[in-house]
């Protein structure tokens, strides 16, 4: 077992959460009591991964998102309920008994003894694009966010990456992606800088650490690369529409937007971040208001700055 593993209990009902900490720690893992989602939060934990109550709370699916925001999705959760929510592979019944809560206690200690290992061996770069991935990404910027230096976050997502897979194949969409990290290395290259740093988050998600003084024009040529790029992968036809059709499972055709790049830009010179999850709130934050907007087209939307150096830049 990893020393340095922790896990955050957070279990509203003291009895429960205390015999629950109490078995934990019988099998040497080290565990930080929380009553709510929201203190744990506050707290600022390192922890590695959390036990998490929702029985008989209706907030309960949203303390596991709230959870997934702040941490990312990958941060392991062990859920305890009544019922079991569909695709939690880590989740643990609990039921009443005369009037008191039970549960299997082995079956919980394995499933964190299982989470902490996986935890302690995930791997340092994501499979298929080869970036850093996971706890490296984090690691960076924490440690960047310590140092005090200024540095601004692009942040990335793909816009109807589900639907480009289900007309074109997980395959081509791999494909998309690599391309999508090689225009992304060349641009950085193009602007070479100490600070720069590229990381994979999951699935169609990245991370880009750059300078200030060049984040702008790095995010805008990413966003040009990007819509040039991507049109090999459609039809004239695709093209000339703006839309592609996809086959639902009725078998009915829906209309989705070509697939396009929201990109927006995170400075932390004037602002005080202490956590990584905190940039991603305000890069989600960022990306919400704009497709409030109905922009569907690639975009870079900036928090703050004094001028634009695209017309599709978006300011916020």
């Amino acid at each position: 077992m990893n020393d340095a593993a922790s896990a955050a209990i957070i279990v509203p009902d003291r009895e429960v959460r205390d015999l629950i900490c109490l078995n934990l720690r019988f099998e040497s893992i080290n565990t930080i009591a929380f009553e709510s989602v929201d203190e744990f939060i506050a707290s600022d934990s390192d922890a590695s991964l959390a036990v998490l109550d929702i029985t008989g709370r209706e907030g309960g699916v949203n303390d596991i998102e709230k959870l997934g925001k702040h941490l990312g999705d990958s941060f392991p959760i062990v859920v305890l309920c009544e019922d079991i929510p569909e695709n939690q592979k880590y989740a643990i019944r609990i039921e009443m008994q005369n009037g008191r809560i039970r549960f299997d206690a082995s079956e919980l200690i394995s499933k964190v003894q299982e989470l902490i290992e996986s935890k302690h061996d995930e791997p340092s770069r994501h499979p298929l694009t080869g970036l850093p991935a996971g706890i490296v990404v984090e690691k960076h910027i924490v440690g960047l966010l310590a140092s005090g230096r200024n540095f601004a976050l692009i942040a990335s997502d793909m816009d109807n990456m589900k639907a480009f897979n289900q007309r074109f194949g997980y395959a081509v969409g791999d494909s998309l992606l690599k391309n999508f990290v090689t225009l992304m290395e060349s641009t950085l290259e193009a602007h070479s800088h100490e600070l720069n740093f590229l990381g994979h988050r999951g699935e169609d998600d990245f991370v880009i650490i750059t300078n200030t003084d060049s984040a702008l024009k790095i995010a805008a040529m990413i966003v040009d690369g990007f819509d040039a790029m991507v049109r090999q992968y459609f039809s004239e036809d695709d093209i000339q529409q703006g839309y592609f059709l996809v086959n639902n499972r009725r078998g009915n055709q829906i209309k989705f937007s070509l697939t396009t790049v929201s990109l927006v830009v995170i400075y932390t010179e004037g602002r005080y971040f202490s956590h990584p999850a905190e940039l991603y709130d305000v890069a989600e934050e960022l990306m919400s208001e704009v497709k409030d907007r109905g922009i569907q087209q690639s975009y870079c939307a900036v928090g703050k700055r004094m001028e634009k150096s695209n017309p599709r830049d978006v300011f916020i």
